[in-house]
């Protein structure tokens, strides 16, 4: 069978109503009437699109340009830092190692049974200095300092 191309005319549809039928010059003018339309419409839809897209992209360059020159000088100076924790670690450590020894030696000192004997021997000499000094302040040491070199 051969297929009946519509034609341009009305069709009586019942209740005395009449449907208009379009041709097919008519559906084309309409049909692309509505494709011009959709057309226009999708192109300020993708202008608009692209006007923001460019405007985002702006925004995000900014901001990574301004939070890069930060993160930057903040990796800098921290690694600076670090490098000074590390420093004063190590010489903590080599001072409080120093300090411990010294302290040990304090302690085993007063542990010892030396003890006693090398306090005695500092109260000798304390007083051994300070009649010394006696000595010298009333002049009685200078006069054997003569007296010695004279006889030399």
């Amino acid at each position: 069978m051969k297929p009946i191309a519509p034609t341009a005319g009305n069709k009586d549809i019942g209740n005395g109503q009449q449907e208009h039928i379009k041709s097919n010059a008519e559906m084309n003018v309409a049909l692309s009437d509505k494709l011009i339309k959709l057309s226009d419409k999708m192109n300020d839809q993708t202008i608009d699109l692209a006007t923001r897209s460019l405007e985002a992209r702006r925004i995000l360059d900014w901001h990574c340009n301004h939070v890069k020159e930060s993160w930057i000088e903040w990796s800098d100076q921290t690694n600076k830092v670090l490098e000074q924790i590390r420093q004063t670690r190590v010489v903590i450590g080599i001072e409080s190692k120093q300090l411990l020894a010294e302290c040990g030696d304090v302690r085993k000192f007063f542990l010892s049974d030396d003890h006693e004997k090398e306090i005695a021997k500092l109260r000798e000499f304390i007083e051994l200095c300070e009649r010394l000094r006696a000595l010298k302040n009333d002049g009685t040491l200078d006069k054997v300092a003569d007296t010695i070199l004279k006889l030399a």
